[in-house]
């Protein structure tokens, strides 16, 4: 089971390198939105102001380069959380075409500001991600 959703994209000039192609860095700025996104829809973000996402890994594969003012869609979704850790993973297609350009994963602690320490989900927490999973944001 998973919660996904899908974000459409223009690819920006400050995006890009000399070159006019999308800087690899950009990429995981779109991966990072993305994972707020979600989070933000779960209701996760809501009331628990003490905590923060870390990325403990995060990589993608490029099967093209994209270019300025190229349309993609993002393509992200939660895998169900196991208890203080979330995997995500993304896929960038071609907006008109829906060739698969890049694809990546990332997988995320819940950190305390306070103590840095890593949390598990509380209750409240599990019960806004099962109510707002049921079908997800397809």
């Amino acid at each position: 089971m998973t919660y996904k959703i899908q974000t459409k994209k223009k690819v920006k000039f400050r995006e890009c390198d000399f070159t006019g192609k999308l800087n690899p860095n950009n990429i995981f700025r779109w991966f990072e939105d993305a994972r707020i996104s979600i989070a933000s829809k779960l209701g996760l973000l809501e009331e628990n102001t003490f905590m923060s996402f870390v990325v403990m890994e995060s990589s993608y594969e490029n099967y093209r380069d994209i270019y300025f003012n190229e349309k993609v869609i993002l393509i992200s979704e939660l895998v169900k959380p196991v208890v203080a850790r979330f995997e995500f993973k993304h896929e960038i297609r071609d907006a008109r075409t829906n060739e698969l350009l890049a694809s990546g994963k990332s997988d995320v602690a819940i950190v305390n500001h306070k103590n840095e320490l890593i949390l598990g989900l509380t209750k409240n927490m599990w019960k806004k991600i099962e109510m707002n999973w049921k079908g997800g944001a397809q």
